[in-house]
């Protein structure tokens, strides 16, 4: 019984020193909230009650969902932050197309030849399911009508 207060207590004083971070957290996630949509031309024609009640909804929900300052103001750094600029390709154009189309950049050619060779043998898969029912189907007609009967001599 001793330890389970002894407990509650400590739970309660980390409960206690946590929460003024907690409500400076949300301070700084408003205020960052805040600037961006103030930043943004599309609030120009907005007044100060709808920017607030857009910066109180987003806050709200950025605490529920645990979204940070830190992941509001985060932007690519090194070589993402120059994704934007589009890479030559020195391989054929379709491999590039591929590399692309599935969210890719460069001149990388093992993504597309992987998903080209995974492709032919779900292809050849399919194609042994296929004969190997065909074959059992042919081999239930043929129980089915029964052995040929053997030629009568007369």
């Amino acid at each position: 019984m001793q330890k389970l207060k002894q407990f509650a207590a400590t739970a309660s004083v980390l409960v206690l020193l946590t929460l003024p971070a907690l409500g400076y957290a949300q301070q700084d996630l408003r205020a960052t909230i805040e600037a961006a949509i103030r930043s943004d031309p599309r609030s120009a024609g907005m007044s100060n009650e709808q920017i607030d009640a857009l910066i109180d909804g987003l806050t709200e929900e950025s605490v529920r969902r645990g979204v940070s300052q830190e992941d509001i103001l985060w932007r690519p750094q090194g070589e993402m932050a120059s994704s934007s600029v589009h890479v030559a390709c020195v391989i054929p154009q379709i491999f590039c197309s591929i590399n692309h189309a599935f969210g890719f950049d460069g001149s990388d050619y093992t993504i597309p030849i992987w998903l080209g060779a995974i492709a032919l043998m779900l292809i050849f898969l399919i194609a042994g399911l296929l004969e190997h029912h065909h074959i059992h189907v042919m081999r239930m007609r043929a129980l089915a009508h029964g052995p040929p009967a053997p030629p009568r001599v007369q």
